[in-house]
């Protein structure tokens, strides 16, 4: 009955230790694992990778078309670049700046589609004459950083190749007309298509306060891009009044008054610049700032939880010694009781041994003495009929 009691506690006590280590393990930093092959990046991300094209779309988009500038002589081909870079730059930011990230990676990609088509097959072919090579290499070059940045975000080639097909089916059906670049919002199109065909990692995931912080890049890159705009608006009116004024009768004074502008133009674009850079230090500070305050939140939170957890794994250390000294306790009554129940019983059955024993002994002797006293009898009764018989003799009889 006592080792079955003993069993039951020590069975108790494992169990005990079992749950313990599973509180404990509950309070353990889960492992950095690898990200899911299906993970969606986050809104932070996205936006990163969206200013980063849109980065990469102003330098590439300006570049190839101050290139055609330079070598270009025609007054109208000058112009249709000069509308390129004026009008498809905005277009670029308005995408990009769509609330929904994955929205604002779509319209990117489909303008991007849309402006190669416009170049290559559209209303757009051979506007640049000779170098019309220049402009279809840019925009090819911008449409696969796009669908690069599309490829991150999909998990599955499949998805990919869904959402590409759907994009070039749609910048075909709806083709630009013309270098203003007239667009309409393809998110209730693309919201469809992705209920549709269940392309479940290019689904909405607006987040306001991650997207609205990234949204400031953005924003600055704007308005670093203003004063070149203003510089190209006024380059374009220039350019307009050349081709609607014959050169032969153009006044001296227009070429003067061309360099005035351009002169005031490059000190109020200098002076853009500095108050860019102002407000973009007064915003970095801002953040800064921001981020000091919420990292100092954190780690006072944070030391906050490890002492609490510190405590409770403190409780639970000492309950269980607790608890264990108990068990111990009970456990070392127990085999005490039950070593000297064993000795007392091992008493009682040496003494009833010695008992026995001696009762043999004694009743061994008890026979014994009987035997000797049956011997002594029988040696005496021998003796007296031995004398019996001699006196019966004659020859006793004569000698007598």
């Amino acid at each position: 009955m006592r080792s079955v009691q003993v069993k039951c506690v020590i069975a108790r006590l494992l169990f005990f230790i079992f749950l313990l280590i599973c509180f404990l393990l509950g309070y353990a930093p889960a492992a950095e694992s690898a990200p899911a092959t299906e993970e969606v990046l986050s809104t932070v991300q996205l936006r990163v990778l969206l200013n980063e094209f849109v980065f990469q779309f102003t330098g590439r988009t300006e570049k190839a078309a101050d290139e055609i500038l330079a070598l270009e002589s025609s007054l109208e081909i000058r112009k249709n670049a000069l509308l390129w870079k004026i009008n498809a730059i905005p277009e670029c930011f308005r995408a990009a700046s769509i609330y929904d990230p994955m929205g604002a990676i779509i319209d990117s990609w489909v303008f991007s589609k849309q402006l190669v088509y416009f170049f290559e097959t559209g209303a757009g072919k051979g506007i640049f004459g000779a170098h019309q090579a220049i402009a279809l290499k840019a925009v090819r070059d911008i449409e696969k950083k796009v669908s690069e940045i599309a490829i991150t975000v999909g998990a599955r080639d499949e998805m990919v190749k869904k959402v590409d097909v759907w994009a070039d089916i749609l910048a075909r059906e709806t083709p630009l007309d013309n270098l203003y670049f007239t667009r309409g919002s393809i998110l209730q199109s693309y919201y469809e298509f992705v209920e549709k065909e269940k392309v479940g990692m290019f689904k909405s995931i607006v987040q306001a306060t991650e997207s609205l912080d990234v949204l400031k890049d953005l924003l600055i890159m704007y308005a670093e891009n203003m004063p070149n705009q203003a510089r190209w608006q006024v380059e374009l009116l220039l350019m307009d009044m050349l081709l609607n004024t014959p050169s032969t009768g153009l006044p001296v004074f227009l070429e003067e008054t061309k360099a005035a502008l351009l002169s005031d133009l490059h000190q109020e674009w200098e002076k853009v610049l500095v108050d860019v850079d102002a407000m973009r230090i007064d915003t970095l500070q801002h953040i800064t700032g921001e981020r000091s305050a919420v990292m100092t939140e954190l780690d006072q939170k944070l030391d906050l939880v490890l002492r609490q957890i510190t405590a409770e794994r403190s409780a639970v250390m000492e309950e269980l010694d607790r608890n264990l000294n108990l068990v111990l306790k009970r456990i070392t009554a127990e085999r005490e009781a039950a070593i000297g129940e064993v000795e007392a019983a091992t008493l009682r059955v040496s003494e009833e041994l010695i008992n026995r024993g001696n009762d043999k002994a004694d009743r061994l002797l008890m026979k014994a003495f009987r035997l000797a006293i049956a011997l002594a009898v029988i040696v005496i009764v021998l003796v007296m009929v031995g004398a019996f018989v001699l006196r019966k003799r004659p020859e006793y009889k004569t000698n007598a």
